[in-house]
């Protein structure tokens, strides 16, 4: 039997909603995010069997956790490395600013630094040494982690050797990694439904 840590997007948060790069780990869920949460609970409560799950310290990811670990069961577990990237002064901007930002469209997409923030293969770096911990940890069991986009996409470009392959997923979304304890299977993506 092999082990899955399981990636869940957090649902929309008022960020989100408004498409501004959030100026606060404290920015909260829409009622829509609070229905995304549910739906990736129920998700999970219906196709795996976890046995932790672990949450981003920022509030969006923690509410969507809370709602997961009701449906399971299970206490959260904070995890700081799994947290969303630094956009530096780019938080509180909109979306689109990025656009405008030194180097964007020059840099490839895991070398791009906003100002004053990380890049994404720094976030990479964090966030893989967290699961590749958590895999060693449960060879064989589920765990279930609640963060962010932007890291979602690091680990999947880390799994599949290539930032191509990698994207955004949507809120509420489950990236899938199966793994032996030491080494990593072809991630899926587990979609919300339309409805």
């Amino acid at each position: 039997m092999q082990g899955q840590l399981i990636l869940v997007r957090h649902g929309e948060s008022v960020g989100n909603a408004t498409e501004t790069f959030t100026d606060s780990p404290e920015v909260p869920l829409t009622e829509l995010g609070c229905a995304q949460a549910r739906e990736s609970a129920e998700t999970l409560r219906k196709g795996f069997r976890p046995v932790r799950l672990i949450s981003s310290p920022f509030r969006r990811a923690h509410q969507t956790a809370e709602i997961i670990a009701e449906a399971l069961a299970l206490p959260i577990e904070v995890e700081p490395d799994v947290r969303e990237q630094n956009l530096g002064d780019l938080h509180g901007q909109p979306y689109e600013s990025a656009l405008h930002s030194p180097g964007f469209r020059e840099q490839p997409i895991g070398q791009w630094r906003p100002p004053n923030g990380e890049t994404l293969s720094e976030v990479r770096e964090r966030a893989v040494s967290v699961l590749a911990r958590l895999a060693r940890a449960h060879p064989a069991s589920d765990v279930v982690v609640v963060c962010h986009a932007g890291t979602i996409r690091a680990v999947w470009s880390f799994l599949a050797g290539s930032w191509d392959v990698a994207r955004g997923i949507n809120n509420g979304e489950l990236l899938v990694c199966p793994h032996s304890g030491e080494h990593f299977g072809e991630p899926k993506l587990v979609t919300l439904s339309e409805d």
